[in-house]
């Protein structure tokens, strides 16, 4: 082997390195937060609220809701929601302990939005780090010959 293939196959080495650990990492937190999200679902309450200005256009909004304590509590939503506008309803899920710090508006959004954008991306970082591993020479997929 001539010295620029090897040094391309250790370039691939260590992308596929790179991207498997980072691949792996992402898919851990993407567990860890579906994990704490389906905690937070059995445990919240739900209050219908509304919004009440926009703080960065429409995936912003300011929230607000009065909790079953009757404690109103004013928050800013983000996430992966779009198209609020000032005085839409929306329904809102919070813990009772602390409604100012875990409000979140009951959307797909809002509430997967984390666990859905860390698993894709660690997926797609584990199939490019494979593709690596596989350049690299390190693997071989198994070839389906005919006879």
């Amino acid at each position: 082997m001539t010295d620029a293939i090897v040094s391309e196959k250790v370039t691939y080495a260590f992308k596929a390195v790179l991207f498997l650990l980072v691949g792996a990492g992402l898919m851990i937190a993407a567990i860890a937060t579906t994990f704490n999200t389906l905690d937070f679902l059995q445990t919240s309450l739900v209050a219908p609220g509304h919004v009440t200005e926009l703080n960065h256009g429409g995936s912003h909004p300011e929230v607000a809701i009065t909790t079953r304590s009757g404690e109103r509590v004013s928050y800013p939503q983000n996430g992966l929601i779009f198209g609020l506008k000032p005085g839409d309803e929306v329904q809102v899920r919070y813990l009772p302990d602390s409604p100012r710090t875990s409000a979140r508006a009951d959307l797909v959004g809002s509430i997967w939005g984390w666990s859905i954008v860390t698993g894709l991306i660690g997926f797609i970082a584990l199939v490019v780090g494979l593709d690596c591993l596989e350049k690299s020479g390190l693997i071989q997929r198994k070839n389906d010959t005919k006879k």
